[in-house]
């Protein structure tokens, strides 16, 4: 009986304990959920450090305190939470990623609502690695958040994410197909080629149209059968499934592959096919894959020429991985010797180089798509909007009608929210620019194409406020990073190389 008595206090001591823990970490959530929004810096850092100081089981328990839509503002917490996933996913932080992981996808089954959950499927896409995949693939058979769930999968890329479609794809349902379809060709995977190309016939327009994206986007040679016939009952011309616009897709990724022989002998066929006054586009376009498939091969390594390297520059990127940089490393893919947004997944994400600079040169050639929308971060940080904590020197497509009423400091070139650029020097779209950012204190000057479109002092343009009227602390970083930062379009990046400054230079 005695014992009996003893087994139970000391349960009653460890409920009590735990109760105390519980409270301990809820005046912790307390403190940090006060700093939020932190705009600054230094202070977004603490706070990060104080949430990643709770350990797993306080991760989790601010996790959980998501409150269904229409139940209570969720705006401080989100940002803790969005931050963190963040943070941690610098180099060095793999201990508080891990625990990110396992806290957020332990609160994905405890939170209420489909809002909620999503969101912490988002948080999961972008901290996770292989760890993310089982809790985010007990989504895949729901058919409110299988689409999440899906995008996030793809993101994370790997082959036990696309393992983990491929197997719900096998299973799924008329309600969940689609998206596993979708993001299987988001994420290229090869293995699933054979599960898709079926529904590449279906009756169903909105399903025929996702797979044939997927196999087109995939780019596995198996697929140019099914691929080629569903262009050929299009016409060869473009239709609500997009037969022929994926048909020609497939052969660029083809190319992309170094299948050069089979893309060569593919695209001649369809220039031969393709003569009608409604076949004009997909003619033009068979024309640009014969014109891609007869350029050199150029690895477009970056390789310095003579001058650049007796002046000290150095290349930030081989043409063949992303060794050197850190960040959205799923966003961000090496195709042909260049570096590629990728954004079929929100924005594509940020990509940092590793190292920080401070007064500095750096070149590159970009290659924008229509309507494209990028930046290159500076003197940044990590984590947080680089447009604010650091510098964003605008990448956009100036021609694209959706931009006509910006604002003179968000066009191409401009010193985000601060300076802006002279305008009318980009080449037409689809062909490449050369950029150079020379930064040296507070003195910023970019040239496009040979030309000055920006030369001015941070510090003069922002001491009566900012064009924007938006606080910018990063203008006062001595250093920091530099950066692509997606918003949600493809461009291409390529011989990107740096020269690093003095103190004293001007």
């Amino acid at each position: 009986m005695k014992k009996l008595s003893y087994l139970i206090l000391a349960f009653l001591s460890l409920g009590l304990l735990s109760a105390k823990a519980q409270t301990s970490h809820s005046a912790q959530i307390k403190a940090i959920l006060d700093q939020m929004p932190a705009t600054a810096q230094p202070e977004f850092n603490q706070a990060m450090r104080q949430i990643g100081a709770l350990g797993q089981d306080g991760l989790e328990q601010l996790a959980a305190m998501l409150k269904p839509q229409g139940q209570g503002d969720n705006t401080a917490l989100q940002y803790a939470l969005n931050g963190f996933a963040g943070y941690v996913m610098r180099p060095g932080e793999d201990a508080w990623r891990a625990a990110c992981v396992q806290a957020y996808g332990h609160a994905l089954s405890v939170v209420n609502g489909p809002a909620g959950k999503q969101f912490l499927i988002r948080q999961l896409e972008i901290a996770g690695k292989d760890d993310a995949v089982p809790f985010i693939a007990l989504w895949l058979t729901d058919k409110t958040l299988v689409h999440p769930a899906a995008q996030a999968l793809a993101t994370i890329g790997t082959p036990a994410a696309q393992d983990a479609l491929i197997q719900a794809l096998d299973k799924a349902t008329p309600q969940t197909r689609p998206a596993l379809i979708e993001a299987l060709g988001d994420c290229r995977a090869k293995g699933a080629t054979k599960l898709i190309a079926p529904w590449a016939k279906s009756d169903d327009t909105s399903l025929r149209k996702v797979a044939l994206y997927a196999l087109a986007n995939t780019g596995d040679p198996a697929s140019a059968a099914v691929l080629r016939g569903a262009a050929k009952r299009a016409g060869y011309r473009y239709s609500v499934d997009n037969a022929t616009s994926d048909y020609v897709l497939f052969l660029e990724r083809l190319i992309d592959a170094g299948k050069a022989s089979s893309a060569r002998k593919l695209t001649r066929q369809l220039m031969k096919k393709t003569h009608k006054d409604n076949q004009q586009a997909v003619h033009m376009a068979a024309e640009h894959l014969c014109a891609k498939l007869q350029e050199p091969a150029k690895p477009q390594s970056g390789e310095l020429t003579k001058a650049e390297k007796a002046e000290g520059f150095k290349s930030l990127f081989n043409g063949r991985n992303l060794e050197g940089w850190t960040g959205n490393t799923q966003g961000y893919q090496v195709e042909n010797g260049n570096i590629v947004v990728n954004p079929v997944h929100g924005s594509g994400g940020n990509l940092y180089t590793e190292d920080e600079y401070a007064n500095f040169v750096f070149r590159f050639e970009f290659q924008l798509t229509p309507g494209a929308n990028n930046g290159i971060g500076i003197r940044t940080p990590t984590s947080g909007d680089a447009a604010y904590v650091g510098m964003e020197i605008q990448v956009l497509d100036n021609t694209a009608d959706i931009y006509k009423n910006l604002h003179p400091y968000q066009y191409h070139g401009s010193v985000y929210g601060v300076i802006p650029a002279k305008r009318g020097y980009l080449k037409p779209v689809g062909e490449w620019n050369t950029e150079e950012i020379r930064a040296v204190g507070p003195h910023i000057r970019v040239t496009l194409n040979g030309h000055v479109i920006v030369d001015g002092d941070i510090d003069e343009a922002s001491k009566n406020g900012t064009a924007d009227h938006k606080a910018h602390p990063g203008l006062k970083n001595a250093k920091g990073h530099i950066g692509f930062l997606g918003h949600g379009s493809v461009v291409r990046f390529r011989n990107i190389r740096i020269k690093t400054l003095g103190a004293g230079t001007r």
